[in-house]
Formats: structure tokens, sequence, C-alpha cells
């Protein structure tokens, strides 16, 4: 192996890193395909290709994130990451199973 990427993935020999490593890795993906479905389904199924919505929607992605940056950043100083991790990854999953469910609810043809 060259040398320089004996270095680089040194860190991958530890058993918990790669078990972050790989966690993180899927859930990256699923967020990236959860939000380019959330866009197609209001770009194609909702809107009739209108790109304004498109941009509305990806403004509300982004826009809770940089608003309460601060809060959050204060709230995981004091309080434990149990405590807090536990109710948000809850409430990723119910928020991300009613988008599932919404097109096959057939909703969403016109």
């Amino acid at each position: 192996m060259i040398d320089w990427a004996k270095g680089t993935f040194r860190s991958l020999n530890t058993f918990n890193y790669r078990l972050w490593a790989g966690g993180a890795i899927v859930s990256n993906v699923g967020t990236w395909m959860q939000r380019t479905a959330q866009d197609w389904l209001v770009l194609t199924q909702l809107t009739h290709n209108n790109a304004t919505a498109v941009g509305v929607v990806m403004a509300l992605q982004f826009g809770p994130q940089l608003l309460l940056l601060p809060l959050t950043g204060f709230a995981a100083d004091l309080r434990s990451r149990l405590r807090m991790g536990i109710p948000d990854q809850c409430g990723v999953f119910c928020r991300r199973t009613l988008l599932a469910g919404f097109p096959s609810s057939r909703r969403t043809s016109s």
C-alpha cells in the first residue's frame, strides 16, 4: 500500500470508528435521497414544473438549521447527548415515515 494511504485510512483500524463511519454514510445517503425525492415530488407532482416552489422548499429545508443553530448549540452544551438524541431521532423517523407515505396516499395526483 502507498505510504500516504496508510496514514489516511489508519482510523479505520478501530472498530468503533468503522461503525460510526458506516452509519454516517448510510445516514447521509438517506438524507440525500429524501431531499431529492421531496424536491422531485414538489416539482413534478404538486406544482407542475414550478421552479419557484422548489426554491421555497429548499429554503424551508435549510432555513430552520440556520435560524436555530445558536439555540441547539447552547442546548447541546447543557444537556446529555442521549437525552437530546433519542427524541430527535424519533422525530426524524416520524417525519420521514409521513413523507414516505404521502405519495402512496394518492393525494399528489391532480
